[in-house]
């Protein structure tokens, strides 16, 4: 027996290792459990659900996938995973007061089509998967209540996430400064999500759904913090870590952390890679908000409209090539922002020149030239290249395997399924790329940037040649990348194959140190079955004679029996008649003591102490009774003759296959074999 810990309530489990199911004590929950056959996957499942039950949802799906690493076969495992990707949270309702789950991280995916999910299914017992569908069921409908609520919510542009308190319920400095930022933002015209004032008259109802519709439709999220604790509090880490994973789907999303008076070390390494804002500098406010507008520019959606391609003959004045000279200068220094100053002052001049929307635009990709620019674009798509699990082509096995080793009908469906039909599979990039680079010649990488279309528009010969030169030599690039992960691919398709034959390999030694077992049982019951057949065909030959032998016993008995009556009957029935009535007096005193008990703890009032010593009296008379009570003495008498037993042919032995080779004997060795 094992304790492991309520999922909903914290409380205490006695759990036996063929338990699936267990109810709490505590909350009267009935939930599923891990199967407690391994100490280390019960101190695995005890850190990961505290560190789900403490709502830190990411670090406690490490934990579980750590569990399904270690224990493939674990449906507690996947079911662990699910309710951390749907953030779910056991708390009291207070209508029943059980624990009901809530939703802190809703998807627009059901749960019922989730891959784990059908991993739950397929490694639970029948008992314990009806229990984690109803469960499912349950969290699905506040699925989708949370997206129908999300649904009527008007689309964000930007959401601030930030610790609203600190640990003594005061305000934080983030919040005030997310406060500052708020206020600027909504002046210039945004849709901003800021819990402080955009759930206030959200008080008594779940606020999911408001952040879920915030989440999914911000453009930009400014994750303010001045502490290494507020940056990884449960519920800030809740949310700027779903944005990260909206962001992996969607490249035009921006994640722009804000900080201050903080190092380094001190912001997430998620953020590593992003451009951050320091609020301590002096106009940081201005340049965040610039950065903004530059990401979203909510008031050029009539400029970004498909331009058609056009070549214009440049007219650009002397003093605007000198100007396009410092800004590529600017360039070569990695000045970003002064060489954009110097672009702008050209098209100011000249709003139809195409090298300076050029120059803008290596600029606002951060790089020097047309080299530098094919080099960023690769690693940007080379970033989004998805790998897939691709299934090697294994012949089937099990035919030669049943063949060889007649025994195998012991397994079940479930076991032949997972024994013999085992997928061997490798990891591919080649479909993603593909698809990606068929999309890119459709449609360029860069083809809904404004500069990129006005370029287009603008450019003259030579910057035309250019921008055909880097579509490409990208083009090109990609070509070699999908050559070098087609031979990967064609590389872990044999080491897969190869992993195949092993694994057939060890399957087969298994297999024949568990027939030699079926082997020498097989022998062993087939002579222990055939000496009780003989045993049987004697008993069953000599039935009659014995039959003949025991009436005349019985004749016998008879007589003894009535001869004894005779003698000893009176004196028995006048011992049962006294032991009947001393039984009938005890339990007539006995319930008479208690009545006494109980009217004298109802004593009370007037006159209280004269009727307890009488009740106390009343009480002592009774138990006196009862100690005089003697018990009947057995009287003296010869034991009673004893009946001889009527002989009957047993059901015939039967040996089955399964008896024969001592299947869980054989189950056993192969399946440890098989473990090592």
């Amino acid at each position: 027996m094992a304790i492991l810990k309520c999922k909903m309530c914290g409380g205490d489990l006695e759990v036996t290792e063929d338990m699936t199911v267990a109810e709490c004590e505590y909350c009267g929950t009935k939930q599923t459990v891990p199967v407690v056959d391994d100490e280390k996957k019960i101190k695995l499942f005890e850190r990961a659900n505290r560190l789900r039950s403490n709502c830190e949802f990411d670090k406690a799906a490490g934990v579980y996938e750590n569990i399904i690493a270690d224990y493939e076969e674990e449906a507690e495992g996947y079911w662990g995973l699910l309710l951390c990707r749907y953030g779910i949270e056991y708390v009291d309702d207070p209508a029943t007061g059980k624990k009901i789950p809530t939703c802190h991280r809703s998807s627009f995916d059901s749960i019922m089509d989730d891959e784990d999910f059908e991993l739950v299914m397929e490694n639970s017992d029948s008992v314990s998967r009806q229990v984690y569908r109803e469960e499912a069921k349950y969290i699905e409908e506040i699925r989708k209540g949370i997206i129908e609520v999300s649904g009527k919510e008007e689309p964000y542009d930007i959401f601030i996430c930030y610790k609203e308190t600190d640990e003594n319920g005061e305000r934080t400095l983030d919040s005030v400064l997310a406060q500052d930022v708020y206020d600027a933002l909504t002046e210039k015209g945004y849709r901003v999500f800021f819990s402080r004032i955009t759930l206030e008259d959200k008080l008594g109802v779940e606020y999911e759904p408001y952040i879920f519709a915030a989440l999914n439709s911000a453009k930009v999220m400014l994750a303010f913090g001045t502490s290494y604790d507020f940056y990884n509090a449960v519920w800030v880490k809740n949310e700027w870590s779903r944005y990260l994973k909206l962001m992996a789907k969607d490249k035009s999303r921006h994640l722009i952390p804000c900080f201050k008076n903080v190092d380094a070390y001190d912001i997430p390494k998620e953020f590593a890679k992003l451009q951050a804002q320091d609020m301590g500098k002096i106009g940081a406010v201005q340049d965040l908000i610039r950065g903004i507008d530059k990401l979203i520019r909510p008031d050029s959606k009539a400029e970004q409209a498909v331009i058609p391609e056009t070549v214009v003959v440049s007219s650009t004045s002397a003093n605007g090539n000198a100007l396009l000279k410092r800004g590529f200068m600017a360039l070569e220094d990695k000045e970003w922002s002064k060489a954009t100053d110097f672009f702008e002052q050209v098209l100011n001049t000249n709003a139809e020149e195409g090298q300076a929307y050029w120059g803008e635009l290596l600029a606002d990709q951060k790089c020097s030239d047309a080299e530098g620019l094919c080099e960023i674009l690769y690693r940007k798509l080379a970033d989004e290249i998805k790998e897939v699990t691709l299934d090697a082509e294994i012949a089937d096995r099990y035919p030669e395997f049943s063949k060889k080793y007649g025994f195998l009908s012991i397994f079940n469906q479930q076991e032949i399924k997972q024994i013999f039909y085992h997928k061997f599979s490798c990891q591919s990039q080649v479909a993603s790329l593909e698809k990606m680079i068929a999309a890119n010649r459709e449609r360029f990488v860069l083809a809904d940037s404004r500069l990129y279309q006005r370029a287009v528009q603008y450019a003259d010969a030579n910057l035309k040649s250019k921008i055909d030169q880097v579509i490409q030599v990208i083009d090109t690039r990609l070509q070699e990348t999908l050559e070098e992960v087609k031979a990967e691919k064609e590389e872990s398709m044999k080491a897969a194959v190869a992993q195949a034959d092993t694994y057939f390999e060890a399957l087969d030694s298994a297999l024949e140190i568990a027939n030699q077992v079926a082997s020498r049982n097989a022998l062993k019951n087939e002579a222990a079955y055939q000496e009780d057949l003989a045993k049987w065909t004697a008993e069953r030959d000599s039935l009659e004679s014995r039959r003949i032998v025991w009436q005349k016993e019985m004749e016998k008995y008879r007589e003894d029996y009535a001869a004894w009556k005779a003698v000893y009957g009176d004196v028995i029935e006048k011992w049962d008649e006294e032991k009947r009535k001393y039984a009938q007096d005890k339990k007539k005193l006995e319930e008479e003591i208690e009545r006494l008990v109980d009217q004298k703890c109802l004593i009370d009032g007037f006159a209280a102490e004269l009727r307890l010593k009488k009740a106390n009296e009343a009480i002592y008379r009774a138990e006196k009774q009862l100690r005089s009570l003697v018990i009947p003495e057995e009287p003296d008498r010869k034991d009673e003759p004893e009946q001889p037993m009527e002989p009957i042919l047993r059901e015939k032995p039967v040996l089955t296959f399964e008896d024969k080779i001592g299947k869980e004997e054989v189950r056993k060795v192969f399946f440890a074999e098989w473990k090592k």
